[in-house]
Parts: structure tokens; sequence; C-alpha cells
């Protein structure tokens, strides 16, 4: 339990969320989908994170996170990016948004990386890109 505080305490600190309800929210609904790709605790936290520092605060970040993986599949036909899994099947995140940025790098025009996210994304895309 202790390893699961100082994750959560790690987060919340590095990326500046204002109170463990906030992350709380986020993780509360976030859940499912980082249970069912097999997520680690600290990569689920640290794209609530991120998500936070966008524009999707608690509860939104965790349902923009369920959207982002609900799309991947598709996304990733559709922008031409791996998705990223180890040995045991649990989706490495990180390495898999790596990917998407490498298959956007020569991309120079935002609007048209924008167009490229929402089609692969769905509407959802439209937030996600907007988080650094």
């Amino acid at each position: 339990m202790k390893a699961y505080r100082c994750v959560l305490t790690k987060t919340k600190n590095l990326f500046s969320i204002k109170d463990f309800n906030q992350l709380g929210e986020g993780l509360k609904e976030s859940l499912s989908g980082a249970v069912a790709n097999h997520i680690s605790l600290e990569q689920t936290a640290a794209l609530i994170g991120q998500i936070n520092n966008g524009m999707l605060k608690g509860s939104q970040a965790g349902t923009g996170l369920n959207a982002l993986l609900r799309q991947l599949p598709r996304a990733s036909e559709d922008i031409g990016f791996d998705i990223v899994r180890d040995h045991n099947g649990a989706l490495d995140m990180i390495a898999t948004l790596e990917n998407l940025k490498e298959a956007t790098a020569f991309m120079t025009d935002p609007d048209e990386k924008a167009l490229l996210f929402q089609k692969g994304f769905g509407d959802e895309g439209k937030e996600e890109y907007a988080t650094p």
C-alpha cells in the first residue's frame, strides 16, 4: 500500500495537481480502460497527470484517457503507428505515444495534425491533441 501512496504523491506533485481528490477522480474514471489494457498504475497516474496539465481536470481526464484507449486501435491503423505491448500483453502507453509522435513528426502544420488526430481518435482526439 505504501508504494501506491508514493506513486500518487509523486504524480500529484510532479504534475501540480490541485489535490488528491482531483487525481482520484481521474484515476477512478480511467480505471476500466487501464485495467482492460493492463496499464501499470505508474503509467496510468502519469497519463492522468499529463492530461490534467492540459485542458481536462479530474474525472474529465479519466474519461479522456478511456476515450483515447477505446479509439487507439482505429487510430493506429488510420495514422500508421504501432501499439506497444510487453510480453504479458500489457499496454505500454508511453512507448505507444512515442510511436505516434514519430509517425506524425513529418507534419509541420498543426491544423493538419489536429485533423489527422481527430480522424484517428474521433472527437476525443481534439482534446487529447490539445494536451502538451
